[in-house]
């Protein structure tokens, strides 16, 4: 299990969008230290219109698991890439609590998104 380090705080963006305030900071037992730079810009989770908000709300499941994820997937060059971000976030949502169910059904989400990205060749 991972550990975060260092929390932020956010303030708003553009709209659908929050910018951290300070650094944060995700200690993976598996691919080492994420640091998300302060005023990096994220949505938290991208998540289909068509899934009902109460089932996974950004706000509320995830979060900060979020961070990390979105910064590694920003920079990701490569499917390999991608499927770091991905196994991240899934640890990083055991260490913030996030329900087991909840947990491996949205890290089957972002694990099919990137197989998606993949086939359609927006990923080397």
């Amino acid at each position: 299990m991972g550990r975060f380090v260092k929390k932020c705080s956010f303030h708003l963006g553009p709209p659908g969008y929050f910018i951290t305030s300070g650094d944060f900071v995700y200690q993976s037992f598996f691919y080492g230290t994420v640091t998300v730079p302060d005023k990096f810009k994220t949505d938290f989770a991208s998540i289909p219109n068509l899934v009902p908000r109460w089932l996974f709300d950004p706000f509320r499941h995830a979060r900060l698991s979020s961070l990390p994820h979105d910064f590694l997937c920003r920079f990701a060059d490569n499917y390999e890439d991608r499927v770091k971000a991905d196994h991240v976030f899934y640890e990083a949502m055991g260490d913030e609590g996030v329900k087991r169910w909840r947990q491996v059904t949205m890290f089957a989400a972002v694990r099919a998104n990137t197989w998606r990205m993949k086939l359609v060749g927006k990923l080397k």
